[in-house]
């Protein structure tokens, strides 16, 4: 397993082979199945997992029955909840596998020590949350001041990942609407 994980982290972090020898006794290879909590409302998270395989959602419940889908996170980005990450709080929303999922992961108790260690984990790190403030705040935006039928043809063109790969009716918790409301959007769409 250490050689599987050496494999992935010299590939994740061209560069820096020098440093990843004493980066890899922290990491950890991780499966989720389709379906699979890696951590739910209420619980903590206690690692950062780097997606190699797979698509995972966070989400909060609500009054339907798969709950309101906030984000989804594809190969190449990095999950963790924040509120156990930061403020060593329990986690405000779930997080589950839609797809199959492989993550290595590194457990929160390490990533102070390791970032002095390794800079370029800092680096990452901070570029991998401005990505997810700014997918967020355009959300937010696009979601206050856009039609439902307007927000899934920007989703076309900029999230096609999420039209392939995920279940209609958690694209239709992430655009906020009924799954019905999504498949009468989606006629209207093919026209």
């Amino acid at each position: 397993m250490k050689n599987k994980i050496l494999a992935i982290a010299q590939k994740l972090f061209p560069g820096y082979e020098k440093d990843i020898d004493g980066l890899v006794p922290y990491l950890e290879y991780k499966k989720y199945k389709a379906g699979d909590l890696l951590v739910s409302e209420g619980e903590s998270l206690d690692y950062v997992g780097f997606v190699l395989k797979g698509v995972l959602r966070k989400y909060f419940q609500n009054h339907s029955r798969d709950g309101q889908t906030l984000y989804f996170s594809f190969e190449g980005s990095i999950v963790a909840e924040m509120q156990t990450l930061l403020h060593n709080r329990p986690a405000i929303y779930s997080i589950q596998a839609v797809e199959d999922v492989e993550l290595i992961v590194l457990r929160s108790q390490h990533i102070d020590s390791l970032c002095d260690k390794f800079p370029f984990l800092q680096q990452l790190s901070l570029r991998q949350l401005e990505k997810a403030y700014t997918h967020e705040l355009e959300k937010l935006v696009i979601s206050a001041a856009s039609t439902a039928e307007n927000r899934y043809r920007q989703m076309l063109v900029q999230e096609p990942d999420i039209i392939m790969r995920v279940p209609g009716h958690y694209i239709a918790s992430y655009l906020g609407i009924r799954p019905e409301s999504l498949s009468r959007i989606r006629r209207n769409v093919a026209g």
